[in-house]
């Protein structure tokens, strides 16, 4: 999940599904998401895990906006090598 580039999809199946089977989404760069494991009262498991929930989207939308942005400066450049005669597209498989 690492690799999630579109906000919609995460929020439409990774959230849907998670849900549905009561799962709970344990990140290594997201504190909270530990101590969503330790017992502790109903209250501070529903507050860490709007937290979580918030911060796993937070976290979709910034990747989204990165990708965005390695896409459109990709063009950009490829742009740029095609009006100096730099670039030529791919090569052709040769298998």
């Amino acid at each position: 999940m690492s690799k999630i580039h579109n906000i919609g999809a995460w929020k439409g199946n990774v959230s849907k599904v998670t849900e549905s089977i009561k799962n709970v989404i344990v990140s290594f760069d997201l504190p909270t998401s530990h101590q969503l494991m330790q017992n502790s009262d109903e209250f501070t498991n529903r507050m860490l895990s709007a937290i979580n929930d918030l911060m796993l989207d937070l976290l979709a939308a910034v990747a989204r906006k990165d990708y965005q942005d390695r896409r459109r400066r990709q063009k950009e450049g490829i742009t740029k090598a095609l009006s100096n005669g730099l670039y030529k597209g791919r090569r052709e498989n040769s298998v």
